[in-house]
């Protein structure tokens, strides 16, 4: 008794860099499933091909369960749902660890910063960091 595939038509708008400290970074991806949406996760910006990978199964998971017909609570076999990214799915994960490798080296030149002050500037400009896809 299948119902048919269900295709989940995604595209990602923007990764958005909204804390940073001591190496870790809270990472938010915008993204438009039908609706705009938005998952976010902390994560360990020195390690940015792992992190980039996670961040791709994170989401393609949340889009699942958003979009999970209440029928296939009951028997999860009868349909399968397809999450079709609107770009190369490679190359966004590549855009994904470029931008988690720029935070990586601004935070290590954070720490060469002469005084206070220099620590501080740096610190501002990461918080916030942009990436349009």
């Amino acid at each position: 008794m299948s119902r048919g595939m269900i295709v989940i038509n995604v595209q990602l708008q923007k990764l958005v860099l909204s804390n940073y400290n001591r190496g870790s970074g809270d990472i938010s991806i915008l993204y438009n499933d039908g609706k705009d949406r938005m998952v976010s996760k902390r994560v360990n910006v020195d390690r940015p091909e792992e992190v980039a990978g996670e961040f791709m199964r994170m989401l393609r998971k949340q889009v699942k369960d958003q979009h999970r017909p209440p029928y296939l609570e009951e028997d999860p076999l009868l349909d399968t749902i397809l999450v079709r990214f609107s770009k190369d799915e490679e190359e966004m994960e590549t855009k994904i660890k470029v931008f988690l490798a720029r935070i990586n080296a601004k935070a290590k030149n954070m720490g060469r910063q002469a005084g206070g002050m220099g620590y501080l500037n740096s610190w501002t400009q990461m918080k916030g960091m942009e990436f349009d896809f």
